[in-house]
């Protein structure tokens, strides 16, 4: 039984994912067993989620408590000590892997929290991805901490704009944006992380001149418009996949319409 053991079967009645399935919460040490037994199983165990995050009987993808709890588990399995460990000095590489999948999978707990929990969560996120950014220093591949770093910067730009930071946000991404412009003349395959950066730089720029238009400022920060409307002008021109051009173009229009340029 997927989720149950033979003493506490999860599923009773149908499957614990649909809405009727009447799982309390009495039942989470159930999916707390799953992932333990996930991670034992050495096929799961490359996923970073181990597999535990899709439904066998639904293909319904777990959320809320379930996935905090499995992802809990899961990362305190891959290194109980990953937030209190005073040193990272003298760790083996698979060490610092295990540790990196554990604040990974500590993050990926927190995010599903966030749209419920607000900033609490948001705090506790940043905090475990700061320890990921201080760890990246015991990555040996240049490229691969690079690589690394933006990645994590991207999220916390993000963190940052969903908090209401909006001035810090623009500082964060800017500078994100400028070092990976400067990093893809050394790292060309670098440009596929240029779509979202440039996103997420041009959203706190929209996002800031919104809550000066809302605050009913003398006189809005349209000036941040324009900086957008360039940044996505420039990713549309170097932009080659359909879907995301399309995307990128529903952006520029809502940009477009806030200057009043369309209608």
């Amino acid at each position: 039984l997927e989720g149950g053991t033979s003493e506490d079967p999860l599923f009773q009645s149908g499957c614990a994912c649909r809405p009727d399935s009447g799982m309390g919460v009495g039942h989470i040490h159930c999916f707390q067993d799953f992932a333990r037994a996930s991670f034992a199983d050495d096929k799961k165990k490359i996923k970073l989620d181990c597999d535990v995050t899709k439904c066998k009987h639904c293909s319904q993808l777990k959320n809320g408590i379930l996935k905090f709890e499995m992802f809990l588990t899961l990362s305190k399995l891959c290194d109980p000590d990953c937030l209190t460990r005073q040193s990272d000095q003298g760790l083996t590489i698979a060490k610092v892997g295990a540790l990196m999948k554990a604040l990974n999978l500590l993050s990926g707990a927190l995010l599903d929290g966030e749209s419920s929990s607000g900033d609490s969560f948001r705090c506790s996120r940043l905090r475990v991805i700061f320890r990921q950014k201080n760890l990246l220093n015991q990555i040996a591949c240049p490229e691969l901490r690079l690589k690394t770093e933006f990645k994590l910067s991207f999220e916390i730009g993000q963190i940052l704009y969903a908090s209401k930071k909006y001035q810090v946000a623009i500082d964060f991404n800017r500078r994100n944006y400028e070092k990976l412009i400067l990093s893809i003349s050394q790292y060309p395959h670098f440009k596929f992380l240029r779509p979202s950066i440039v996103r997420s730089y041009a959203t706190s720029l929209v996002e800031c001149f919104k809550e000066s238009y809302r605050s009913n400022m003398h006189e809005p920060l349209y000036v941040h418009l324009d900086e957008a409307e360039r940044l996505i002008r420039e990713e549309l021109l170097e932009c080659n996949d359909i879907a995301l051009s399309c995307c990128t173009t529903h952006f520029l229009c809502e940009i477009l319409s806030l200057q009043k340029k369309i209608c």
